[in-house]
């Protein structure tokens, strides 16, 4: 007679699991290995993106600065404008 064959189903998953741990390290090995290619290494290079960056920020804050002084012109003129609507009245 013939020996059934079964697999455990613990085992099984646990292999699966294996499987899966080994695959996802490899992807992540690749990963970190493409990145390291892509990244610049050249200080003239990033020391250009730096002072873009801090130009790109310069401009933002010298942005909200203006708009901040344009809505308190107007609150001040709506202000001024209300009183004198009050005075002539």
């Amino acid at each position: 007679m013939p020996k059934k064959f079964s697999i455990n189903p613990k085992a099984q998953a646990a292999r699966e699991k294996e499987v899966e741990k080994k695959e996802s390290a490899k992807i992540k090995k690749k990963q970190k290995e493409e990145e390291e290619y892509w990244k610049e290494t050249d200080k003239n290079v990033i020391s250009k993106q730096e002072r873009q960056r801090q130009k790109e920020q310069e401009e933002e804050t010298k942005r909200k600065k203006q708009e901040e002084k344009k809505m308190l012109y107007e609150s001040e003129m709506n202000a001024i404008e209300s009183s004198m609507n009050i005075n002539i009245n």
